[in-house]
């Protein structure tokens, strides 16, 4: 089915994996559903034990952006097109510095402004991400943005992580990133696929760990490719979905570390 009437189409209102609000979701289609015709091509697995054993971010899907996730330290992130090509974003965590954002995500180097951020919530508050749009692009700091929440929406584990985005024709729709592999007691972030509420046949990104041991490269992230969206509205989309990943992945990594501190 053409990508312009997928878009447009409503979840279907009889489904049992859809809820009116983000609470818990009991059941939900299996992510083991065979989505070969819409699916980017598969990573490797996390059996290697080096950076040389990753293959490059390259993808031979036309429908799928590719990016190669890098580490830039031990705190910050890096976005590129292969291993070897500059920092298309860059993204800044930060855990200890107060009123600092969570997560902060520059197109480009550090040095350039930033066009999203997020927060972790602390005990009972809830993970926002801000996206910068329109005439916002041209405010300082962090002004301009427009913020959303990014929910847990699995009861037990942190499988599965649900938003909702708003569209230039004024529709919002919700959205969940669900985990695809079994976590590893010393990893942080696992696979993930972000598929459209009520539509989950088509896996619009995929996050996909690499070596279990990642001096550079961490991870391949493939984000679907909108273009009747229009270039603007593709841009902000994309950005979602970069700052949604990093959030849950900066999430992770702080969980691993406690769980290392145990």
């Amino acid at each position: 089915m053409e990508l312009h009437k997928l878009r447009h189409r409503r979840a279907h209102s009889g489904s049992s994996s859809v809820e009116s609000d983000y609470g818990p979701q009991k059941t939900y289609p299996s992510t083991g559903t065979d989505l070969s015709a819409t699916s980017p091509a598969e990573y490797s697995k996390v059996s290697a034990l080096s950076d040389s054993e990753i293959p490059p971010g390259e993808s031979t899907d036309p429908h799928y952006k590719t990016y190669s996730v890098h580490n830039l330290d031990m705190q910050n992130i890096t976005l590129h097109a292969n291993q070897d090509g500059p920092a298309l974003y860059t993204v800044i965590n930060s855990t200890f510095t107060a009123g600092a954002h969570s997560v902060v995500l520059h197109k480009g180097p550090r040095t350039t402004p930033p066009i999203g951020a997020a927060n972790i919530a602390t005990f009972k508050g809830t993970n926002q991400f801000g996206v910068r749009t329109g005439a916002s692009m041209a405010l300082e700091g962090m002004e301009g943005m427009v913020w959303e929440e990014l929910r847990r929406t699995s009861s037990w584990t942190h499988g599965t992580y649900a938003f909702e985005w708003g569209w230039a024709d004024g529709e919002r729709r919700k959205y969940e990133w669900r985990r695809t592999s079994h976590p590893l007691k010393l990893d942080d972030q696992c696979d993930l696929d972000l598929v459209e509420m009520g539509r989950e046949g088509m896996v619009l990104a995929r996050y996909t760990r690499g070596s279990l041991i990642r001096w550079t490269v961490r991870a391949r992230l493939e984000v679907r490719v909108v273009d009747e969206e229009g270039e603007e509205e593709w841009e902000k989309w994309q950005t979602v979905v970069l700052l949604t990943v990093m959030l849950l992945v900066e999430m992770s990594r702080r969980r691993a570390r406690q769980r290392k501190k145990m």
